[in-house]
């Protein structure tokens, strides 16, 4: 199957979420696992190398359009946020990947401006009425994060997919090879997001 036609003719995605730790060294070895278990997908990368080129999102098996990446705040190597594109049902929706700042590093103020500025990003996508999908490791508990973006998510601590009210979502596995592995010492989030039945 094309990854033209798996972009424009499926009604819902995988997405997983997943930090790499590129200081573990385990990388392209926890992508192939991915893709052999998971694809079709959409991975969103954290760390998969230092700073803030280290959030990154990829289609296996899905053709992801277009790349932005906008930093939020002033503080933190990991302050970059990606966006792309896929279609579900057709309809473009807007993926952006997240690596929240962790408190420990750059205090509460830096972790709450960062989460801000990406709700007031999260919000015009919403007002517009375009459908959203948000992954992330996000140093934050993923139901706090959901609350403040003014969605639903799925996940573990703090790693989740969190999508938009026009976008349903439901936890397809917590992957805990790269744990086991010495891949990463956060689990995979791995989650279905379809379009809102009617």
């Amino acid at each position: 199957m094309s990854a033209e036609y798996v972009s424009r003719n499926i009604d819902s995605i995988r997405v997983i979420t997943a930090n790499m730790d590129f200081n573990r060294g385990g990388d392209l070895a926890y992508i192939r696992h991915l893709r052999s278990t998971y694809a079709p997908a959409v991975l969103a990368m954290q760390e998969r190398t230092r700073g803030r080129f280290g959030t990154r999102i990829r289609g296996l098996g899905i053709e992801v359009k277009g790349s932005r990446r906008r930093n939020m705040g002033r503080n933190g190597s990991h302050r970059a946020v990606v966006a792309r594109w896929v279609r579900i049902n057709g309809q473009p929706t807007r993926v952006l990947n997240a690596h929240g700042l962790h408190r420990g590093t750059v205090g509460f103020l830096a972790q709450e401006v960062f989460l801000r500025i990406l709700a007031a990003w999260i919000r015009r996508l919403t007002r517009r009425g375009v459908p959203w999908i948000l992954a992330g490791d996000f140093n934050r508990h993923h139901l706090i994060v959901a609350r403040l973006m003014g969605g639903k998510g799925v996940g573990s601590g703090v790693d989740a997919v969190i999508v938009s009210p026009l976008l349903d979502v439901e936890l397809v596995a917590v992957d805990e090879t790269a744990l086991k592995r010495g891949w990463s010492d956060h689990p995979a989030i791995i989650a279905r997001v379809s379009g809102r039945k009617p």
